[in-house]
């Protein structure tokens, strides 16, 4: 069934002869590959394998295949075969580093990266081959997750050099945010979202860092777009509360963060935001009758108090003399 598949698809090709059928299913199990249709290039796949065992890139796809199905431990052997056949693949040792450095094995993915890397055009950046690229990023990500971020800086750099649309703005942004550089981190997402629109990480990242920069209305913007990708993520409906809150907007803020909190009702600090949105919202209701009430208050206890005062004062005042003798003073003839 499949050598049939692939005959029409020679055909397709404005072939009128299968020349190379080992060839020509490993075509179609890479088209399919391509079209994420896994259980269909497994089986051309193996079709061009069963055919040439000895063929090495119908082994490497058979582990790119493998890795998306199974992980590691199912591709590791094809892996291993492809690389037995064709020690001086690039592609095979980059991918299988790649899988190896998935799945944490970071050893070893070291090991495959360097031979990749040493199979590299000497003049690099510069013209150097589409795998070039994708083989500098990941050596980039490798020093990255070995803890060493400062290493993996200029890898990305080189690797934007060859790809300027590439993902290490990505890889970037995350660096930059660990160390507390918000101004590169915020460039770096950005210029991530330009190659990707739909990353979700580099949206909420750029919006929390927008927020951070006391631009309010801009991580608004942000947060709404991520949500129109992932409606009801509460982390977004948690940092779109709060830039509400920031902008004054406490009726939305109280909204928002009840959305937050029917996503992920144990979300301590939606809680939190949502207690303090409300404080606020009453303050502000109690505000605009405060100056009114406090002058009505002042200007009732100032003449309570005159009443009182003239009162006292009253009570103080003595009576008129009804005596009618008069005082003579020392030495007055009597």
């Amino acid at each position: 069934m499949t050598l049939l598949v692939v005959l029409v698809l020679a055909l397709a090709d404005g072939g009128v002869a299968v020349r190379d059928p080992a060839a020509d299913a490993l075509s179609a199990g890479k088209r399919f590959y391509a079209l994420g249709e896994l259980a269909e290039a497994r089986a051309a796949i193996d079709d061009a394998i069963a055919i040439r065992p000895d063929l090495a890139e119908a082994h490497l796809y058979r582990a790119l295949v493998l890795a998306h199905d199974g992980g590691l431990g199912a591709a590791a052997a094809s892996f291993q075969a492809a690389l037995a056949l064709d020690p001086a693949s690039l592609a095979a040792h980059r991918h299988y580093a790649e899988a190896l450095l998935d799945a944490g094995a970071l050893p070893e993915a070291e090991q495959q990266l360097e031979a990749a890397l040493a199979l590299l055009p000497p003049d690099v950046p510069g013209a150097g081959p589409e795998e070039a690229a994708d083989t500098i990023w990941l050596k980039g990500e490798l020093l990255r997750r070995q803890g060493r971020p400062a290493d993996a800086v200029p890898w990305f750099e080189r690797h934007l050099s060859l790809r300027p649309g590439g993902d290490g703005h990505h890889a970037l942004g995350f660096i930059y945010l660990d160390a507390g550089d918000d101004a590169r981190a915020r460039a770096a997402f950005s210029a991530d979202l330009e190659r990707d629109p739909s990353c979700e990480e580099a949206r909420q990242n750029l919006a929390a860092l927008l927020q951070d920069a006391g631009d309010a209305r801009g991580a608004i913007t942000h947060y709404k777009l991520a949500l129109a990708a992932h409606p009801g993520d509460a982390l977004t409906l948690r940092g779109l509360a709060r830039a509400y809150a920031d902008t004054g907007d406490d009726e939305l803020a109280v909204a928002t963060y009840r959305l937050a909190l029917e996503a992920a009702p144990g979300d301590r600090e939606a809680r939190a935001g949502l207690r303090a949105a409300r404080r606020h919202q009453h303050l502000w209701i109690v505000l605009p009758w405060a100056a009114p009430l406090a002058a009505l208050l002042l200007v009732t206890g100032a003449v309570l108090g005159y009443r009182a005062l003239s009162a006292r004062r009253r009570r103080r005042r003595p009576a008129p003399s009804t005596s009618t003798s008069t005082s003579t003073r020392k030495g007055a003839p009597t």
